[in-house]
């Protein structure tokens, strides 16, 4: 796999977690479940993604609180989009 297809793939699962970290805390660039990004990634590329990544996420995205509780009585959050009302996460 080329170098640009790793740092691909990378962005595309750094976006994800960004997506759960949005749902379930403060997105941070120093929240520690993107260390591993941060290491791949250049600097620069970190920086930027997360910019603009995190600026998607604020503008376009709420979240809903306690949509779903599994059987262990675990509840879980949603994405849902401001304009559109369809569910992200």
């Amino acid at each position: 796999m080329s170098k640009i297809g790793r740092n691909e793939s990378c962005i595309t699962r750094m976006e994800s977690m960004m997506e759960s970290i949005f749902c379930y805390s403060k997105l941070t660039k120093e929240n520690s479940y993107l260390d591993s990004y941060r290491k791949q990634l250049p600097t620069e590329e970190f920086n930027k993604v997360f910019d603009e990544y995190s600026r998607y996420l604020n503008e376009n995205f709420d979240v809903k609180l306690n949509t779903y509780t599994d059987s262990e009585g675990c509840t879980y959050n949603t994405l849902i989009h401001k304009k559109d009302g369809f569910c992200l996460i």
